[in-house]
């Protein structure tokens, strides 16, 4: 029973995963509030979802989600759209979501067209790994990964918006990445 509520819930965040994703695209294009709002919601539905799911196979198997590489995407996924609408809410970029929400996207469907159901099945915690620490470790690895991921949809804004910038300066040869000052400052 708890584990088709626990696929149940994979897909549901699947499904919320890929209309906040387009519809954060669609907001992009049109800037309807309308249609970002709709995102945002799909994206808090796509969290809960996850953290459901979480919470049943830690029902399940008994252990934190820390055993498989389908529980770690699983974590890791909900990492990224909780930073993400963290992000969302207290700085107001709504943009962000076009470029951080197909991170997510992608690594579920990895997980549905490379895992198969035998490699998501719940295993033992090996006795190496049974430790309290390592349930902090995989908390605090779930929100720097979702952190890492926000960045990189920032770093991928600021050089979309760097090229699109006509200052009037003759840019240089290396291009829009000589505006990072660690770069600039070997050359």
């Amino acid at each position: 029973m708890l584990e088709s509520l626990e696929t149940s819930m994979f897909y549901i965040l699947v499904m919320a995963c890929t209309l906040c994703m387009v519809l954060y695209w669609v907001w992009l294009g049109t800037k309807k509030e309308f249609v970002g709002r709709l995102a945002t919601s799909l994206t808090i539905i796509g969290v809960i979802a996850s953290t459901v799911a979480i919470i049943l196979r830690m029902i399940t198997s008994g252990h934190p989600p820390l055993s498989n590489g389908y529980e770690f995407l699983l974590t890791f996924c909900l990492g990224i759209m909780a930073v993400y609408l963290y992000a969302e809410f207290r700085y107001k970029l709504r943009s962000l979501g076009a470029f951080v929400m197909p991170i997510p996207f992608l690594l579920l469907m990895f997980i549905i067209m490379s895992m198969g159901p035998e490699e998501r099945i719940a295993q033992a915690v090996p006795p190496a790994l049974k430790s309290q620490w390592l349930t902090f470790h995989v908390i605090t690895a779930m929100f720097a990964y979702g952190a890492f991921a926000v960045s990189f949809g920032l770093g991928i804004m600021y050089l979309l918006k760097l090229s699109k910038e006509d200052t009037g300066k003759k840019r240089q040869p290396a291009g829009d990445c000589l505006a990072f000052p660690c770069v600039r400052s070997t050359r």
